[in-house]
């Protein structure tokens, strides 16, 4: 369905609504919360309230609390539990059609509304050590490229809802597959140990993996098996893995390799400069293989955005320039930009 045509059936519902039912100005009182009918909706595609949970970023107690008070509203049960077994009421059957619809055309709605006075807006959420570490150094070359699209960058680590929160796309970490989103892979991991110079410096230069036993190996706490991989990988098992310091995210534990703190596994992209300037030590070649990469991902109805597309292509174009390490879905990528580009300059 095009935009546009959303905002004539919304009137039309409107008004036929207002016509049968003699809508009173007391109307937005007795109609559910728009949080009830999207954990309504969530929970009856899933049947699974736990699994809405997730899906919404709520406890499965928030779900659970949402659909009775719904409930109670409609004063009409929509769900049958059975030994923790979910379905749907006929009434709940019924129910969901008429909610997903209306769901999807504010949905659409608010699509069509965001390209007609926001075009010069990109709203972009981003892993916090991508936004410090890469993202933020270049930003002054896009703006440069494109002075009309301004570009608002929050930080957050879970995948935010592009239909429903207000961010447009976002670059995120994984293995590229996220229902309902298109992905294009930025780089790969090349994770590898680094220190500061002046910390190999102290502890003797450390150039075989046995080394490590002299000095503070750094964590973060959601990459606690790194080390561990990394070192059975290159046989070093004299070598006490758990031992150290623990972060709460890779951001700080890059940023304690970086004071001389100890050494810590680290994407090497994010230190590509300061390892080329011999700033940071990256004293071995191996590399811990996962085989996951950096994503720029945004819902697939809006894939074609032009501010989405401007800032995606600079984003492919960029790692590809910089050298970040590809994999051959990317290479295809950055010729298709190229591709492109050269078919508008023509």
């Amino acid at each position: 369905m095009k935009p546009e045509k959303v905002f004539v059936r919304l009137r039309k519902y409107y008004l036929k609504n207002l016509e049968d039912h003699k809508i009173q100005s007391t109307k937005s009182f007795r109609d559910p919360p728009w949080q009830n009918l999207r954990a309504f909706e969530v929970s009856a595609r899933l049947l699974s309230f736990t699994k809405a949970a997730i899906e919404l970023n709520l406890t499965p107690a928030a779900i659970s609390h949402q659909i009775r008070s719904l409930e109670s509203r409609l004063g009409v049960p929509l769900f049958e539990r059975d030994n923790n077994k979910l379905s749907l009421t006929a009434k709940g059957e019924a129910y969901v059609r008429t909610v997903r619809d209306a769901l999807d055309m504010i949905s659409v709605a608010t699509d069509f509304l965001r390209g007609l006075k926001d075009d010069e807006r990109l709203r972009i959420s981003v892993l916090p050590i991508f936004a410090t570490r890469w993202l933020i150094p270049r930003l002054p070359i896009f703006k440069s490229i494109h002075p009309e699209i301004s570009v608002h960058v929050s930080t957050a680590y879970r995948l935010v809802d592009f239909l429903h929160e207000d961010i447009d796309a976002g670059v995120r970490y994984g293995s590229g597959d996220w229902p309902g989103l298109k992905s294009w892979y930025l780089f790969g991991e090349e994770v590898v140990p680094v220190c500061s110079r002046r910390l190999w410096d102290k502890m003797g230069r450390i150039t075989t993996p046995s080394g490590l036993d002299r000095i503070t190996l750094v964590h973060s706490a959601n990459t606690t098996e790194y080390w561990r991989l990394w070192l059975t990988a290159v046989g070093a098992d004299g070598v006490e893995s758990s031992g150290g310091i623990t972060y709460d995210n890779c951001l700080l534990a890059l940023e304690a390799a970086r004071a001389g703190l100890g050494m810590a596994m680290v994407n090497r992209t994010y230190l590509a400069d300061e390892i080329d300037r011999g700033d940071m030590i990256a004293p071995f070649e191996v590399t811990l293989p996962r085989g996951l990469g950096c994503y720029f991902v945004c819902a697939e109805q809006r894939a074609e955005a032009p501010g989405i597309t401007a800032f995606r292509n600079w984003l492919i174009a960029t790692c590809a320039a910089d050298g970040s390490p590809l994999n051959e879905a990317a290479r295809r990528q950055q010729l298709n930009v190229q591709t492109a580009q050269r078919a508008q300059a023509s």
